[in-house]
């Protein structure tokens, strides 16, 4: 069947129009004007509702696009505090004295488990994002291990912005 047969009354449109060609036959030159309008206006909405439906195809597309960017950010932080591979004072290839937290002056060893859940330097950070001062270690294990990784991930970025912060400013 070829693509490229002459259309019939009767004939239907991909939005279930109407195609009525035999109003063009025996009709006035006035009528047809009008009829031939009408088929244009139809043709019309068609296309607008086609361009409408390609608009918000766009829009759900770069939105998944933006949420998966996210997805992505999220999960490598989430893999970086739970294999403790932030940029943290404690690190197994760096020398014992210099495990020690640099923003409190508690003595304590600056681990994943020291700056998500006791530093009291970024204990208004817990607070915020995580509802807490500090956390036990069975609460800090249950975030990393997903509770709510997206509070998580936000006391995360606010806490890491601050401590970079404190660093480059008072211990250089």
């Amino acid at each position: 069947m070829s693509n490229n047969r002459a259309l019939r009354s009767g004939d239907r449109l991909e939005n279930g129009s109407l195609i009525n060609l035999q109003a063009l036959t025996g009709e006035s030159l006035l009528e047809k004007e009008r009829r031939l309008s009408e088929m244009i206006l139809q043709l019309q909405m068609v296309r607008d509702q086609l361009l409408n439906q390609q608009q918000l195809h766009t829009k759900v597309h770069r939105g998944n696009r933006n949420s998966f960017d996210e997805m992505k950010c999220l999960v490598g932080v989430i893999f970086k505090l739970r294999g403790q591979l932030l940029n943290l004072n404690f690190n197994v290839a760096r020398d014992e004295a210099v495990h020690l937290c640099s923003m409190c002056n508690q003595f304590a060893v600056e681990d994943t488990f020291h700056y998500v859940s006791v530093c009291p330097v970024l204990s208004e950070f817990r607070v915020r994002w995580l509802g807490k001062k500090a956390l036990s270690e069975s609460e800090c294990i249950e975030y990393l291990n997903g509770s709510d990784w997206d509070k998580l991930y936000n006391y995360h970025m606010r806490a890491w912005k601050y401590r970079s912060f404190l660093i480059q400013e008072y211990n250089t």
